[in-house]
């Protein structure tokens, strides 16, 4: 009888027809620790003789006569473990700081009093409260849920010249109350350039430290257990990508990605100056492009990677 496994890799999938022989190298227990069998050598020739059909936004796949369809794209990257660096790989060395920012959730109802407003001073036809406003400022995105099943997620745009909400009563950054937003293209936001946020992958930096794209292998991260957005139960490789930045990210600070989620799982973000750890800039490229494919804001038709 033949046997499917489906393997998630980077942005992409596969129905990989397992033969006798990868069955008897190892017996996966969960669709994680098959992510790992991508590093091996027996699945190249297996994976470039798949025909496939994509369509971007669900990753709709059709092989060997299977289809099925992916809706938790923004976890996908997790489900592939990466091996750690090289010697040879590592560009530099250095000592960070960390703190964390997630996507919040918040009500939309006409009783609250802030309104949101674009650049140009246009209403979004969303009202938030004092603190909800505030937060969403501080986090850089967020979702406004207007009624069930309609969610809409938004992203900071800028600054407008008028203040509509004083933030000093909950944050140390006044000029919170004159941010501006617009309505997000990605599902949990937008990052920096052409970047969309993955949840427990991306990074917000000062590009002037860690150029955007860049990415950043943090050891004490590797071994990190993980419930991602989709319930997959996962373990961290330490890979990370320099995918946005903020107003309050300066110097050898960084700000990671958590998603919708505000437990922070990470001992070595502190969110403390003092809370310094090492961390390198890592040049793979095959690395490379899987965390750009998966980041990007393009929805255009991934590469075979195989």
């Amino acid at each position: 009888m033949r046997r499917l496994i489906l393997l998630k890799y980077g942005a992409c999938a596969f129905l990989v027809n397992l033969n006798d022989e990868v069955c008897n190298a190892a017996q996966p227990e969960s669709l994680t620790s098959l992510a790992t069998f991508a590093e091996r050598p027996f699945f190249t020739p297996t994976l470039r003789k798949q025909k496939e059909k994509r369509v971007s936004k669900n990753l709709e796949l059709n092989f060997l006569d299977e289809k099925k369809v992916f809706k938790n794209e923004t976890d996908d990257l997790l489900l592939q473990s990466f091996l750690e660096p090289r010697k040879n790989e590592i560009v530099r060395a250095m000592n960070l700081w960390a703190t964390w920012y997630y996507t919040p959730t918040f009500e939309s109802s006409p009783a609250k009093k802030i309104p949101l407003l674009t650049l140009n001073g246009k209403e979004l036809g969303v009202r938030l409260s004092r603190d909800e406003f505030c937060d969403g400022a501080a986090q850089g995105s967020f979702r406004v849920r207007k009624k069930p099943g309609q969610d809409v997620f938004f992203n900071v745009s800028g600054l407008g010249s008028a203040l509509q909400v004083d933030c000093k009563f909950k944050w140390r950054f006044r000029h919170l109350g004159r941010t501006r937003f617009q309505t997000a293209i990605a599902p949990l936001g937008n990052g920096g350039k052409s970047f969309r946020v993955v949840p427990y992958r991306s990074i917000a930096v000062d590009p002037a430290v860690i150029p955007f794209g860049s990415v950043i292998f943090i050891p004490q991260a590797r071994g990190t257990k993980l419930t991602l957005p989709s319930g997959h139960e996962v373990i961290h490789d330490g890979y990370f990508f320099a995918a946005d930045r903020g107003g309050a990210i300066e110097k050898n600070h960084i700000d990671v990605f958590l998603g919708p989620h505000i437990k922070n799982p990470f001992e070595w973000v502190k969110s403390e100056p003092k809370g310094i750890f090492k961390a390198y800039i890592v040049k793979n490229e095959r690395i490379k492009l899987l965390m750009k494919e998966v980041h990007s804001l393009l929805g255009k038709e991934q590469p075979v990677l195989f």
